[in-house]
Order: C-alpha cells, then structure tokens, then sequence
C-alpha cells in the first residue's frame, strides 16, 4: 500500500480496513472474525503498534470488537457504522472542495449531474 504523506498512517490502515468491510460479503453475525494485529501489519509492513492504532480507532467507532483471548470480530452494525462515518467526512472534507473547484472553473449541479451519469452508465456496462 502506498501511503500519503498528509493523514496518519493508521488512519489510512483503517480506512482500507473500512472499504474492505464494505466491499466484502456479508457474514453471519459471530463469523466475521478479523485477521490478527501482526497479520495485518506485515500485509501492510508497518509496526503492529501502529495497526494496533488503527483496530483501536476501529473499536472505538463500535466497528470491532475484541474477545479477549479470542481476537477482533467485526460487529454487527459495522457496515451502517461505516456508511456513516464516511459520509461525515465525506460531507465536512470533500465536498467544500468540490463546491470550490466548481466555483472556480464554473462548473453548475446540471454539469456535476451529467457527469454523474455517464460515470453510472459506464460503472454499470
């Protein structure tokens, strides 16, 4: 994975995590067991304390939870958790820029419109 330099590394770690979780199929609830701390920090070839960070932030987002002695576990709610954390950001980070791009070249909603589409028809051949 290659990391940008302006968000923290653990922070980047638990955003693919997210996305992974998104993007997976959806297990039974007590079967979506998550892999290890040291697993996962040597897929990534960080330390463990920094993904140790990153399940941290996880957990306390009500995405993980951990089963002493067992390991982490994804909880039950954790897709709707996720959803919602990254519309959040989403709405306060991303969006204040697009509104400014726009503004700058002088784009309008029916050319973001447009463009949305044709993302949609081309995403969906």
């Amino acid at each position: 994975m290659q990391f940008k330099g302006a968000k923290g590394i653990y922070l980047q770690i638990a955003e693919t995590l997210m996305d992974r979780l998104l993007g997976a199929p959806a297990n039974p609830p007590g079967e979506d067991r998550f892999p290890p701390i040291r697993d996962t920090a040597s897929e990534f070839g960080v330390n463990p304390n920094t993904v140790g960070r990153s399940y941290a932030l996880l957990q306390e987002r009500g995405i993980l939870r951990n089963q002493r002695g067992i390991g982490y576990f994804v909880d039950p709610s954790a897709r709707d958790r996720i959803i919602q954390w990254k519309k959040e950001a989403f709405l306060k980070d991303v969006l204040p820029e697009v509104f400014q791009n726009m503004n700058l070249l002088n784009l309008s909603f029916r050319d973001l419109r447009r463009e949305y589409e044709f993302y949609n028809r081309e995403k969906n051949k």
